[in-house]
């Protein structure tokens, strides 16, 4: 092959591997394995997502509580994260205002956190 061809080549499979990363980081991990998302839009072609507001309508304290009302024996922080839909930052600052708040009871540290609904 001439140089010519095999830099067009290289070109294209690293803009191919670059959308491809490029999608997958816009999907979350129960959307990957259940392979979903092959009709998906690639990312640049999506609405931006604030952080502010996540999946599914903007995380609350209102909301965090709701989900939890639905899961008697509480719910794992990555669990509980998931349900709402929104990113860790974003949660962990709600779930600490939802406990000070008293609405929420949690145990356990780290991955092992339990939250629950008073």
């Amino acid at each position: 092959m001439d140089d010519q061809l095999q830099a067009r080549l290289r070109e294209l499979a690293t803009k191919f591997a670059d959308e491809v990363l490029a999608l997958l980081r816009g999907m979350s991990l129960s959307e990957i394995l259940e392979g979903g998302g092959a009709a998906r839009p690639a990312p640049a072609a999506r609405a931006k997502r604030s952080s502010a507001a996540p999946r599914g309508g903007a995380l609350s304290v209102e909301a965090i509580v709701a989900a939890l009302r639905s899961h008697p024996n509480g719910l794992r922080a990555e669990l509980l994260r998931r349900e709402v839909g929104a990113k860790k930052s974003l949660f962990n600052y709600y779930a600490r205002k939802a406990v000070s708040e008293g609405k929420v009871r949690k145990t356990g540290k780290k991955r092992s956190t339990t939250y629950f609904a008073k």
